[in-house]
C-alpha cells in the first residue's frame, strides 16, 4: 500500500510539473503574440503619421519648387540656349543657331573698341567707390545711431527717407537740386558753373555722389540692427575699462557685426556687372558713355529695343559675366571666411 501511495504521489508531482511547464510556455506565447500585435499597430501608426508629415511638407514646398523650376531653371536654360542663336524674324523663323558668333562679337567689341572697356572701368569705379567710401560712411552713421547720440533718430529717418521714395522722384529732385539749385546758389556768390549732370567732365562725380547717398538707407538699417544684437554686458565692460568710442567701434563693434558686413560685401561683388547705378532714373536712355555701366547697357538691350534682335547678345553678356563673377564671388567668400573673427555672443 505504501509503495502504491508513493507511486501515486510521484505521478501527481510529475503531472503538476508538466502542467507548470505547459503554462509557462503558454504565457510566453501569449506575451510574444501581444508584443507582435502592438508592434504592428505601432508600425502602422508611425507609417500613417510619417505619410501625413510628408504630405504637409510637400504641400508647403511645392509652390517654391515650381517657382524655382520655372523662373530660374527654365529661364536660365532658355537664356543659355539663346546665347548661341540670332534673331531672324522672317518667314516664321524667329531665332536660328549661330554657334559662338555672339561671343565673337563681344570679344571683338571689347578688344577693338572703347565702349565696353569704358563700361568695365565705370562698373568697377561704382563698385570700389561704394566699397571704399559708402561702406565706411554707412558703418559710421550706423554706429552713431546705435549709440543714440544727439539727433540719432533724426538721422535714421533722414538717411533712410530716400529709400522709401520712388527712385524717379529722388532722381528728379537731385537733378533739380544739382543742375538748377546749385548753379543758382553759386551764381549768388559770383561763381559761374555749368550744370554738373549736363557736362561730361562733371557727370561722373555727380552720379557717384548720388549713388553713395542713395546707398545709406538699407545699409544703415541692417548695420544698426546688427549692432543692437551686441550684448550690453560687453559694451558696459568696455566702458568700465575706459574704452573710447572709436576704440569700441574698431575693436568691438566691427568684429561682432562682421558676418553682416561679409554678406553685403559678397552681394556687392555679385552686382558689379548688374548695377545700373540709377542711370536710367537720372538720364533715361540718354546717359553718356562716360557714366554707362554694364548693368545699364544690358538693361537698354533688353528693355528698350523695338524687336528682340539684341536678346541673344544680352544673354551672351550674362553668361560671360557669370563665368567671371562665380569664381570671383567664391574667392571673396573664402577670403572673408579666413579673416572673419571667431566670435560668439
Amino acid at each position: 500500500m505504501k509503495r502504491q501511495k508513493n507511486s501515486g504521489d510521484v505521478q501527481t508531482k510529475f503531472e503538476l510539473f508538466l502542467s507548470r511547464i505547459s503554462d509557462y510556455f503558454y504565457n510566453i506565447s501569449v506575451k510574444l503574440h501581444s508584443k507582435k500585435k502592438n508592434k504592428g499597430e505601432k508600425t502602422v501608426s508611425m507609417a500613417s503619421n510619417r505619410k501625413k508629415q510628408l504630405v504637409f511638407y510637400f504641400s508647403l514646398v511645392a509652390l517654391p519648387i515650381i517657382h524655382y523650376l520655372i523662373f530660374y531653371v527654365g529661364v536660365n536654360i532658355n537664356s543659355i540656349l539663346l546665347a548661341f542663336k540670332e534673331y531672324v524674324g522672317v518667314n516664321g523663323v524667329v531665332y536660328r543657331p549661330v554657334g559662338f558668333a555672339n561671343f565673337e562679337r563681344f570679344f571683338q567689341e571689347f578688344f577693338h573698341g572703347q565702349m565696353l572697356k569704358q563700361m568695365l572701368v565705370n562698373s568697377l569705379t561704382f563698385y570700389f567707390v561704394g566699397l571704399i567710401v559708402g561702406l565706411p560712411l554707412a558703418l559710421f552713421f550706423s554706429f552713431y545711431i546705435y549709440k543714440k547720440y544727439f539727433l540719432s533718430e533724426f538721422f535714421r529717418v533722414v538717411l533712410f527717407f530716400p529709400s522709401i521714395i520712388s527712385s524717379v522722384v529722388t532722381a528728379f529732385m537731385y537733378l533739380f537740386m544739382v543742375d538748377v539749385g546749385l548753379v543758382e546758389i553759386m551764381a549768388k556768390f559770383g561763381v559761374e558753373m555749368l550744370p554738373p549732370l549736363g557736362e561730361p567732365e562733371m557727370r561722373m562725380p555727380a552720379v557717384l555722389f548720388y549713388n553713395v547717398m542713395m546707398s545709406f538707407g538699407t545699409n544703415i538699417i541692417m548695420y544698426s540692427s546688427a549692432m543692437t544684437r551686441i550684448p550690453v554686458s560687453v559694451v558696459e565692460y568696455a566702458a568700465i575699462d575706459g574704452v573710447k568710442p572709436f576704440k569700441e567701434f574698431v575693436s568691438i563693434t566691427i568684429p561682432l557685426i562682421f558676418d553682416t558686413m561679409s554678406t553685403f560685401l559678397i552681394v556687392g561683388v555679385t552686382g558689379i556687372f548688374t548695377n545700373q547705378a540709377h542711370l536710367y532714373a537720372l538720364f533715361a536712355k540718354s546717359a553718356g558713355i562716360e557714366v554707362q555701366t554694364f548693368g545699364y547697357y544690358t538693361f537698354l538691350l533688353t528693355n528698350l529695343g523695338v524687336t528682340e534682335i539684341e536678346f541673344p547678345y544680352a544673354a551672351t553678356l550674362g553668361i560671360i559675366f557669370t563665368l567671371i563673377l562665380v569664381p570671383l564671388t567664391m574667392f571673396v567668400r573664402w577670403l572673408l571666411a579666413k579673416i572673419n573673427p571667431d566670435v560668439q555672443y
